[in-house]
């Protein structure tokens, strides 16, 4: 152990520059001369200390490195961001048409809309011309119906003027005593008239009585029903017709019932006189005009004082059409 502790002591710097000159991290000096320079160099490559420090990467190297492949990730991201910007540029350009088409729909349906707004205003303006051109039509029909009721009403009127103007009308004029007397009844005369300007035609007469101790304004119901009628003689215009009534001509023909009358209408002849009892006549007479319309005119009289035989006309039934 002691004889190899000489060999194992390490070399210094006076006895092994070589080594020195390695480990100050210094080459040696070539100027010293060539020989010494290939010596130190044979002896240089040919330590295995020397290899190792060689070989070893420096911090230089490892920084180009870095950044060569930072430049190649940063290539291969700048070509992936330009073809996805070129998509992406094609896909806005997409958008942006899609876009466009929409604005051009809602424009379109805003177009739409504003176009069924004024159809809808059109028609409300229509309609609202429709109900005052009802309104008006109405008020116009309105007037017209009212116009054409004024124009037949006064059509109506007219004709009724007119026909009233030249219709016969027949009334009585006036009542007078022929003759009262015991030995025959009450005969009276009843005056009709046709103050008209055309003929009573087809005329009819009747001739009724009642013996009355009350005073009586008319006829009653059930005498009116017996009424019998006879054809007489038209009447002209302006011409009158005299009734006589309680007195038969000769040669007239004499129903039983009015001798059974006439019988008893003298045999009250002392009641009447002395105002015990009235004596009534009362009838009617019946015509056509010309315009075909039937016309009748009632009459009642009485005896109203049996010492002059003055003849007076009863409160009612006296009227004409």
């Amino acid at each position: 152990m002691q004889g190899s502790t000489s060999q194992d002591k390490p070399d210094t710097a006076d006895s092994n520059p070589s080594a020195q000159g390695i480990a100050s991290g210094v080459r040696p000096d070539r100027d010293a001369g060539d020989s010494r320079g290939h010596a130190d160099k044979g002896d240089y490559e040919g330590s295995p200390s020397a290899k190792r420090t060689l070989y070893k990467p420096s911090s230089e190297w490892i920084m180009v490195l870095f950044t060569a492949v930072i430049a190649f990730w940063a290539g291969l991201q700048w070509y992936e961001m330009h073809g996805s910007g070129k998509q992406a540029d094609k896909l806005i350009i997409a958008a942006s048409k899609l876009a466009d088409a929409a604005k051009d729909q809602a424009q379109a349906a805003d177009d739409t809309a504003a176009a069924a707004g004024d159809q809808v205003d059109a028609a409300n303006n229509f309609s609202d011309s429709a109900e005052e051109i009802n309104r008006g039509v109405s008020g116009a029909v309105n007037q017209l119906q009212a116009a054409a009721k004024n124009t037949r009403t006064a059509i109506e009127n007219a004709q009724t003027s007119f026909r009233d103007e030249q219709r016969a009308w027949v009334g009585v004029s006036d009542v007078k005593t022929i003759e009262f007397s015991e030995s025959k009844p009450w005969n009276v005369g009843v005056i009709f008239t046709n103050s008209g300007r055309t003929p009573a035609r087809n005329v009819q007469t009747s001739v009724g009585f009642r013996v009355s101790e009350v005073p009586i304004s008319g006829p009653y119901p059930g005498d009116i029903k017996q009424l019998v009628f006879r054809p007489a003689q038209s009447i002209a215009p302006e011409a009158k017709f005299v009734h006589a009534l309680g007195y038969f001509a000769l040669g007239e023909a004499r129903t039983p019932r009015e001798m059974q009358g006439n019988q008893y209408l003298v045999s009250k002849f002392q009641d009447i006189k002395s105002g015990k009892a009235n004596v009534y006549y009362f009838g009617i007479l019946k015509y056509d005009d010309i315009f075909g319309n039937h016309r009748e005119t009632k009459f009642c009289v009485f005896l109203a004082n049996p010492e002059t035989q003055k003849a007076a006309f009863c409160d009612g039934f006296n009227d004409l059409n």
